[in-house]
């Protein structure tokens, strides 16, 4: 007696489309929610390098009554060219300076979690993300286009540190560090900045 060959059940090509289409929409969701919970990651470790630093910035002013110089280019509030002053891991020497003066205070300076992977002009502007440190200098300077209250010994006692990029909360700092967590200015107003 022969037997009849049964046939075997399979997925149907609908079947099988509708399968691969739920997968899909899955997987965009998820990665969708990955990517933002990354971006949060990042901002909430800028906030705390930025703390870290800015403490470390204020134990040098306890001991020293000024904020850091950065080593050579001496960024006091006489310096006659605070463009040069700003202070961040693209400019590897003045990086270098800074660390050296904050040594006893922070083992190492915090570097920006994307690296400069996250540049976000053109590939031409330079803008990365990292961490920036404004000597007394560079304050000096803003009061003096913007105005504000204070001797120039009174700068010495001020800096900023921030941010260049924070993913979530602003897309990027303008010249007015817009949206940026700012803790090294003290209680006076450069233009809408602070």
């Amino acid at each position: 007696m022969i037997k009849a060959l049964s046939k075997q059940q399979g997925f149907t090509l609908m079947e099988m489309l509708v399968v691969v289409a739920i997968i899909g929409l899955l997987s965009g969701i998820v990665l969708t929610t990955f990517t933002g919970v990354r971006k949060l990651a990042r901002d909430a470790k800028r906030t705390a390098d930025l703390r870290q630093l800015n403490s470390a910035i204020e134990f040098y002013i306890n001991d020293n009554g000024h904020a850091p110089y950065v080593g050579a280019l001496n960024c006091n509030s006489t310096n006659t060219d605070p463009g040069g002053c700003v202070t961040s891991v693209n400019k590897p020497t003045q990086w270098a300076a800074l660390q050296a003066e904050l040594q006893p205070y922070l083992t190492k300076l915090p570097t920006d979690p994307c690296g400069q992977s996250c540049n976000t002009g053109d590939g031409s502007s330079g803008r990365w993300a990292m961490i920036y440190y404004n000597p007394p200098a560079t304050v000096a300077s803003l009061c003096q286009n913007y105005g504000c209250p204070l001797t120039n010994a009174q700068l010495n006692g001020h800096y900023a540190v921030f941010a260049g990029v924070m993913e979530v909360a602003d897309t990027d700092y303008t010249s007015t560090y817009k949206g940026v967590p700012t803790f090294g200015f003290k209680t006076y107003s450069i233009g809408n900045s602070f």
